[in-house]
């Protein structure tokens, strides 16, 4: 039986981390389109001369959570920007390698980066800290945003098993 594959011929998820990523891709999409109302109600409105009061800080922070909902999402994919102007000096035997290595620094960065903002959203709740207008509470943002800087450090650990896994098999 072939194994299913996702997009760029990668093995497609299976089981929970499936589930998990597709309920990220469908939240990422819902709050686009949230977005977009929001902004084409605010737009509306102030043509209207009665603007959605917070429209502003809402978008910024909906924009914010639409980045870190699709991380993990284009990093499990392997969907990121790449710059290739030396692959085609880099001989064939190195490709898997070179993808473990880049897969180990993500999940590395991507641990730090949510320890920090882990660290940011605890002191957000302990000082009681809110946006501005919306009063919306900042360590809830913060820590929505550690957690699933945390999930894309596990998509990156899971695509250096499969490059290391590809690595000992001899192919990119």
């Amino acid at each position: 039986m072939a194994e299913e594959t996702g997009t760029k011929g990668r093995p497609a998820p299976r089981g929970a981390s499936a589930q998990v990523l597709r309920a990220l891709a469908l939240a990422g999409g819902a709050l686009l389109f949230a977005m977009m109302l929001l902004t084409f109600a605010d737009v509306a409105g102030r043509t209207l001369g009665r603007p959605i009061p917070g429209a502003k800080e809402a978008t910024e922070v909906m924009l914010a959570m639409l980045v870190f909902l699709l991380l993990p999402v284009v990093t499990w994919e392997r969907g990121h920007i790449v710059i290739d102007l030396l692959d085609g000096l880099t001989p064939g035997w190195l490709h898997a390698p070179q993808s473990l290595l880049i897969d180990l620094a993500g999940a590395a960065a991507c641990a730090v980066a949510a320890r920090a903002l882990a660290r940011q959203a605890a002191l957000a709740y302990d000082y009681g800290d809110t946006i501005a207008y919306l009063d919306w509470p900042r360590g809830a943002i913060v820590g929505a945003m550690a957690g699933l800087m945390a999930l894309t450090a596990l998509a990156f650990a899971a695509n250096a098993l499969r490059s290391l896994r590809a690595a000992v098999r001899g192919r990119a």
